[in-house]
């Protein structure tokens, strides 16, 4: 299986994981320097903001598609109401729960080619990111 890889496919990862080793180095500096230390909260702000943004986004497109395909009916009555109120919510969790994890999966896969959602075998084999790394730091 692994005399397949070229030393390109080599040499590029080393890249990418030399670049992410770097990357969190940097992020460490900034970390331990109090003038920086802003900075880098700001950053991580805009981050963990731009990623609730975004999973919202896909959200409510999920939902779009759902109403569309008329997955709940019509609720005639007071308990089907309830019901359906109830399954809504635990419908939205779900696709909150979803859009997240398939948002945090394209990040660690966004230099991926590959990466295809539907097939975890075609994950990266590592999932340093620096973005991942600046949202998980302790500032």
């Amino acid at each position: 299986m692994f005399k397949y890889i070229s030393s390109d496919f080599i040499q590029d990862a080393d890249a990418e994981q030399d670049a992410a080793c770097s990357f969190a180095a940097v992020l460490d500096d900034m970390a331990a320097d109090p003038v920086c230390l802003q900075a880098l909260r700001a950053l991580q702000a805009d981050a963990w903001h731009n990623f609730f943004t975004e999973v919202d986004a896909l959200v409510e497109a999920l939902g779009e598609v759902e109403s569309a395909s008329g997955a709940h009916g019509d609720a005639v009555c007071g308990a089907a109401l309830a019901r359906n109120s109830r399954r809504t919510a635990t419908d939205y969790s779900e696709r909150r729960e979803f859009a997240k994890a398939i948002l945090v999966a394209g990040m660690l896969n966004r230099s991926n080619p590959d990466w295809d959602p539907a097939d975890p075998s075609t994950d990266r084999a590592d999932f340093d990111d620096p973005v991942v790394a600046l949202m998980q730091m302790d500032v």
